[in-house]
């Protein structure tokens, strides 16, 4: 029987359309009916429409794994990609749906992380982390290299939210080499609070944050993706929207830390 790792293996045609063309989302929440993103498959498509709109051709489904919250299953969460991906595939859409999920910070983690079962984007050993709450934990750093030490490649969810962390921005900085940090999207086009607003453009500029992503929950989640992609093309150098949603997506998914 193959191991957990082993059945997200993503087919190297696959591979391959990733690598062609268009954006990747690294931090979505598109599949129905597991957490709290679209409750019907219309909307999931509806999502998938609008992100392909912007530019998209890959998105990473990654549905919360949070105890005290939302924690589907990994097959679940396999079948409802599957499910997505051939209803894609039958209405002629060309955007490419691959598995993951959104690790808290919880001992659900940490029982999954000694089994060697954390969920992970499909076909890789890199996964996507998040805080409970508004600041980065104490020992985040020396978990990090932790994991790095085990061969995986954390990915920080929105380090905007984290903004009660003292000196955040240089924290971050200090883990640039152990894990990678994103920010949102909408909080680059002024959504989320001014302070949130403030960290992430600032993160982005100082070439902390080396991924940007849509942590999409639903259609309405559109127009402040848009924004925000609206706010790099403005204030960015010429080609940072590619490097921030494609290049750097690309070395993260092959194991890379971006510099």
């Amino acid at each position: 029987m193959p191991s957990l790792l082993e059945s997200f293996m993503i087919p190297s045609a696959m591979l391959a359309d990733i690598e062609a063309k268009g954006f990747i989302d690294l931090h979505s929440h598109v599949l129905c009916g597991l957490d709290d993103g679209p409750s019907t498959m219309e909307e999931s498509l509806e999502i998938v429409a609008g992100m392909s709109d912007m530019g998209y051709s890959t998105i990473y489904a990654t549905p919360h794994q949070r105890r005290d919250l939302y924690a589907p299953l990994p097959e679940r969460i396999i079948e409802s990609t599957a499910g997505l991906r051939e209803r894609l595939r039958l209405d002629g859409a060309t955007m490419k749906i691959f598995s993951g999920a959104e690790n808290c910070w919880d001992d659900l983690l940490f029982e999954k992380s000694k089994k060697n079962e954390i969920i992970t984007y499909e076909g890789t050993k890199t996964f996507l982390l998040e805080m409970p709450g508004f600041l980065l934990a104490g020992e985040l750093s020396r978990q990090l290299f932790e994991w790095r030490k085990e061969g995986y490649l954390p990915v920080i969810a929105h380090l905007e939210r984290y903004i009660d962390t003292p000196n955040l921005l240089e924290r971050a900085g200090e883990m640039a080499e152990t894990a990678v940090f994103t920010c949102n999207l909408e909080a680059l086009g002024g959504a989320g609070g001014r302070r949130a607003v403030r960290v992430a453009r600032e993160a982005v500029s100082q070439g902390i944050a080396r991924v940007l992503c849509s942590d999409i929950h639903g259609k309405a989640w559109l127009k402040h993706t848009a924004k925000g992609l609206k706010w790099v093309r403005r204030n960015l150098p010429k080609g940072s929207d590619e490097l921030l949603l494609r290049s750097n997506p690309l070395l993260v998914l092959s194991g890379e830390v971006p510099v």
